[in-house]
């Protein structure tokens, strides 16, 4: 008895240090496709995928996978929040065309819409590929589109603007600028409205991202001004008819190939990126700005850990118009670890979250963060593990910049983080992660999480001594009903 007393009494200790215990459960795991890497649009080994919660609750998520005789086929895969796969579809352009799934949305009606790309069989005609399927995965129209240059044109991201037509940002190839920003509009029967390009100066212009607002279709990229200095760049097109409307530009000063990585819209439409920026072309550092609904920059800021190279690769906003940023920077010895940033809404650091590799010899890095209603954090990472095998780790930040939980992906074998997002429906939402498993043959792996926090806040005696924990049950017997001696 005195030794369950004495656990008893540390157990009692320990929860006055932590007024609150978050337990996280894996509901379901499931194994999907078979993506080849392309080391011509994948130079980083990553392979395209994206995911969207639907209005119900579901998981739809848009990859690409290998199919004998085919190629790549473009996937698109919906689970619902218990594990079932509901449909899945495969999308083959042509023979044994390479075909890439790259963003995907669903519009007010539960239709699902897709861009991509396909290689054409080769490697310099690659052309943007918009598709539509219905709420149960049956494809209701596709359409490809080729510039007049017949060279590359790749599909970067799709959104649907405020009459239902889907809008497509992609990079265009021409014959005497190089790559342009190409907007394209379709109708919801993929009949093409209207297309434009954003050449600043006959030079590279590279779009990551598109939003629709007021009006206007934005399409944020990296833009060069000259041969060896690019900038963040918004370009605006009218949603009815196409036309440019203008740009919104930020620089630092010097040379450097400034390149934003994440393009988002908040519910006031303020629009923000992040990425990296230079002013010699060697150190970079992670840049934020956040663009007003006039378009006109309202602050930027610079984070720079120690000098060398600090990347933001995703950004989210919460309810408060609080911006965070995920990415990683690189410490004095050249090895990179994840990072999270917080920013108020009017540009003040609040907060920053680092961490490295558990193999500290090398690198991690956040690949996306999404947000839940309570303005937490949830992040997908990458690492290597102790074991040598690249693992991934999702995690939880809270608002005040402390990290609630965290939990590995891990195996005999690499894996690579690829997407997350928050959501599910039911009487609580959790958190959807795809990672990219790297066995014998490279499969997704969708999984679903849940989380569960308990009350240990410490109740106490009239004496001062420590009892119970709040809404602990407890069960009193009467002393000759225990057999102490057990």
């Amino acid at each position: 008895m005195k030794k369950l007393f004495s656990i008893m009494i540390m157990l009692s200790i320990t929860f006055m240090v932590n007024a609150q215990q978050t337990h996280v459960n894996r509901e379901w795991f499931s194994y999907t496709g078979n993506p080849v890497f392309n080391p011509i649009l994948n130079p980083f080994g990553l392979e395209w995928t994206k995911s969207v919660v639907a209005a119900n609750g579901d998981l739809i998520t848009v990859a690409h996978t290998s199919v004998t005789s085919q190629g790549e086929n473009i996937l698109l895969t919906r689970y619902d929040r218990f594990g079932t796969q509901v449909w899945q579809s495969n999308y083959n352009s042509s023979h044994a065309h390479n075909d890439y799934g790259i963003d995907v949305v669903e519009d007010g009606n539960g239709d699902i819409f897709v861009c991509g790309t396909t290689d054409n069989g080769g490697t310099t005609d690659y052309d943007v590929v918009t598709l539509k399927f219905n709420s149960s995965g049956t494809i209701q129209y596709d359409k490809i589109y080729s510039s007049a240059s017949g060279l590359n044109d790749i599909g970067t991201a799709i959104k649907i603007d405020s009459y239902g037509n889907a809008v497509v940002a992609a990079s265009s190839e021409s014959l005497t600028t190089t790559y342009n920003y190409l907007v394209l509009s379709y109708t919801s029967s993929l009949t093409l409205s209207w297309s434009n390009t954003y050449d600043y100066a006959g030079l590279i212009d590279v779009p990551v991202g598109i939003e629709v607002r007021g009006g206007q279709v934005l399409v944020a990229g990296s833009s060069a001004n000259s041969l060896t200095d690019w900038d963040y760049a918004v370009a605006s097109f009218s949603e009815t008819t196409g036309a440019y409307i203008g740009h919104t530009r930020n620089n630092i000063s010097g040379v450097g190939y400034d390149q934003p990585y994440a393009f988002k819209k908040d519910a006031s439409g303020n629009t923000y990126i992040t990425g990296k920026a230079s002013s010699n072309g060697i150190n970079y550092d992670i840049r934020t700005v956040k663009i007003n609904s006039s378009n006109g920059i309202v602050w930027t800021q610079t984070f720079d850990a120690h000098g060398l190279e600090d990347v933001g690769s995703t950004i989210a906003v919460d309810g408060s118009g609080n911006v965070i940023v995920g990415g990683f920077v690189t410490r004095s010895n050249n090895i990179k670890e994840l990072i999270c940033l917080k920013y108020n809404s009017g540009g003040t650091l609040l907060w920053k979250h680092t961490q490295p590799s558990k193999d500290m010899t090398a690198d991690a890095y956040i690949k996306t963060i999404v947000l839940n209603s309570m303005g937490d954090i949830y992040f997908i990472a990458g690492e290597k593990g102790f074991t040598g095998n690249k693992e991934v780790i999702i995690g939880k930040i809270k608002p005040t910049g402390e990290k609630s939980w965290e939990r590995s992906i891990k195996g005999n074998y690499d894996y690579l983080p690829s997407d997350i997002r928050y959501g599910g429906g039911g009487t609580s939402d959790g958190i959807y992660t795809i990672a990219i498993k790297d066995s014998t043959t490279n499969v997704y792996e969708t999984a679903y999480y849940t989380e569960f926090e308990r009350d240990t806040t410490t109740k106490y005696r009239n004496s001062g001594k420590p009892w119970y924990k709040a809404k602990e049950l407890i069960v009193r017997f009467q002393r000759s009903a225990v057999d102490t001696a057990a």
